[in-house]
């Protein structure tokens, strides 16, 4: 039995997911809520943990297993049952052989309860677990989410790929992301002084690699859950976008592929071999 504090954040990140994702397996532990999936294509993986113990996340948790629970949910189906929900409720989730109970309850102001009770069906979905890339030297470069999610959006308009080009300007990173397609090309700049990065390793100060822009503005839906979004950028490696959900450790990261230089020097989207070895 898991009751989120709040049914609008809830939704909110099932929503993003499911800009992503399509069926998922949702491991519950006694530890947490975990998510880790490819998308259909083999270009993105999403990462999700919720940690029981966070408060903010949960008035209760109780996982009556001790062994993990995985829970086959389509997101679309969801989403749809989340959409119920009202602005100030509460999501009470239980599960019962191939069925999930999710029950919306609020206090008005004025004193009348309101609940209201739904049933998903749950999946079978066969797939193999994913492994989260090992981090190795990354630069970290932390931006407003609402900045973020303009630059996407803008990009998109030209192009169906952005490079990030990350340099160390004296006691400052400097992030230019820059966009070329058939009406034009364009590029932006953002500065962040370099005390409020997570550089792992002070040598790695400049990364110049490219990355899908339908991808990348399908992430933005999750803008909405962090004010802050942090990019790890690591050349020819996954870039993990990050999204601090709340201060007690809730977190959704996406890894995406880079689209590797073909042999005539232009960029193509990776094969799923080349994706594979990535993610």
């Amino acid at each position: 039995m898991f009751t989120f504090a709040s049914a609008k954040q809830l939704r909110s990140l099932v929503e993003a997911l499911g800009e992503i994702l399509q069926e998922v397996n949702i491991d519950a532990t006694s530890d947490g809520i975990y998510v880790q999936s490819m998308d259909p294509s083999h270009v993105c993986l999403v990462s999700l943990a919720l940690p029981s113990s966070d408060q903010a996340m949960f008035d209760k948790y109780a996982c009556q297993d001790a062994t993990c629970a995985t829970l086959g949910v389509n997101i679309p189906n969801l989403i749809r049952v989340m959409k119920c929900s009202g602005p100030d409720d509460r999501a009470l989730l239980t599960t019962e052989g191939d069925i999930m109970s999710v029950r919306f309850t609020s206090t008005e102001d004025a004193g009348a309860a309101r609940s209201a009770d739904f049933e998903l069906k749950l999946m079978l979905i066969d797939t193999d677990r994913m492994v989260v890339p090992d981090s190795g030297n990354t630069v970290d470069f932390r931006m407003a989410s609402t900045l973020f999610s303009k630059a996407m959006k803008d990009f998109a308009s030209l192009g169906d790929s952005v490079m990030f080009e990350v340099q160390e300007l004296e006691d400052m990173l400097q992030l230019t992301m820059s966009c070329e397609g058939s009406i034009g090309r364009g590029s932006m700049r953002f500065k962040s002084a370099r005390s409020t990065t997570l550089t792992h390793d002070a040598t790695l100060t400049h990364v110049n690699t490219g990355y899908s822009l339908k991808h990348l503005v399908s992430m933005t839906r999750a803008c909405c859950l962090a004010e802050e979004v942090t990019l790890k950028f690591e050349e020819n490696m996954p870039l993990c976008i990050e999204f601090n959900i709340t201060s007690s450790g809730s977190v959704l990261r996406y890894y995406l592929a880079p689209k590797l230089p073909d042999e005539d020097g232009g960029d193509e989207g990776c094969e799923a071999e080349q994706q594979d070895s990535n993610l």
